[in-house]
């Protein structure tokens, strides 16, 4: 969560300074949303994109008490990915997919077959490690994030001001 104090004394009218806080606070939302899906995007592991080009923001909710919103993937595996799993054996054919492409394979199905299988036994014994993808992108973020909301209400001050 990120708080901002104001100094009501600085506010002339706070009237149009409600007014014009709203639109500050949600360009500064999706300036921090794209900036933080960009850093998460840029650390997701990938073989075929899909989990890089998962990664959304949701609508914002303004209530008298802030914004609300998030960063997210819409893909299953990505809190696997993210934060590692314990053991279990996995699906085969998605691997099989994924080994097409990671190692280079083509349409060797006896090779694929054979390093998909390993993978997936691997999985089973060790599980996975975690990347921790979206808690580095989203630290990566905060400095960007605090200054876009800083400047929010600076510009909301100011604009108010000039009323």
């Amino acid at each position: 969560m990120l708080k901002i104090t104001i100094d009501r004394k600085a506010i002339k009218n706070i009237t149009d300074f409600k007014k014009v806080l709203d639109d500050e606070l949600l360009q500064a939302y999706w300036k921090s949303t794209f900036t933080m899906q960009a850093n998460i995007a840029r650390l997701a592991p990938t073989a075929t994109g899909l989990l890089r080009n998962s990664i959304a923001s949701s609508t914002p909710r303004i209530s008298p008490f802030g914004i609300v919103g998030g960063v997210f993937s819409s893909l299953a595996y990505a809190i696997p990915v993210d934060t590692g799993s314990r053991p279990h054996f996995p699906p085969v054919k998605p691997l099989k997919d994924w080994v097409k492409i990671k190692f280079r394979i083509g349409y060797d199905d006896k090779a694929n077959d054979r390093i998909a299988w390993g993978v997936a036994r691997k999985i089973a014994r060790e599980g996975t490690k975690p990347t921790n993808f979206f808690s580095r992108g989203l630290e990566s973020s905060i400095g960007s994030t605090l200054i876009f909301f800083e400047q929010a209400v600076a510009n909301a001050i100011r604009k108010s001001n000039e009323n």
